[in-house]
């Protein structure tokens, strides 16, 4: 059975990409302070929630998709203790905030996903296994290993 919190069934979300939404240090890219200074802004739309796209280490060939490391934050949008701010911040408002973790996608020097399969057994290797769940059709993770990074 899947879980789901009680509160997506009442979520209104704000989709924020981090790096156009608000610059505060004037580099030109948006942050994560730049996130908190508009919360109350989100909040006023109406929404309780915030699904925030890649804000991983990243060596953005891909929009920032292409993470690198999970656990930590990418440089151009602030550090992780800036995220456990923000994370604070939002709550104090009632806003939750639900992290864009982009496991679909892989960054190019990790493409072989394990193994000696020839290059043809990789290319065509699903890259997602589909089950029958409460009667209708779901995706899951080809190696559910990696949800427990």
């Amino acid at each position: 059975m899947i879980f789901m919190p009680n509160w997506l069934n009442d979520a209104v979300f704000y989709e924020i990409y981090p790096q156009s939404f608000c610059d505060t240090n004037g580099d030109g890219i948006g942050d994560i302070e730049g996130i908190i200074s508009k919360l109350d802004y989100v909040k006023s739309l109406g929404c309780n929630a915030i699904w925030l796209n890649p804000i991983y280490d990243s060596p953005f060939m891909d929009a920032g998709y292409d993470v690198r490391n999970y656990k930590k934050v990418a440089e151009r949008y602030g550090t992780n203790d800036d995220l456990v701010r923000l994370f604070d911040e939002a709550h104090k408002k009632g806003i939750k905030i639900l992290l864009d973790r982009s496991r679909s996608h892989i960054r190019p020097k990790r493409m072989v996903l394990g193994g000696q399969e020839s290059r043809k057994e990789r290319i065509f290797k699903p890259l997602h296994l589909y089950k029958e769940r409460m009667g209708r059709t779901a995706a899951v993770p080809y190696d559910v290993r990696t949800l427990r990074a």
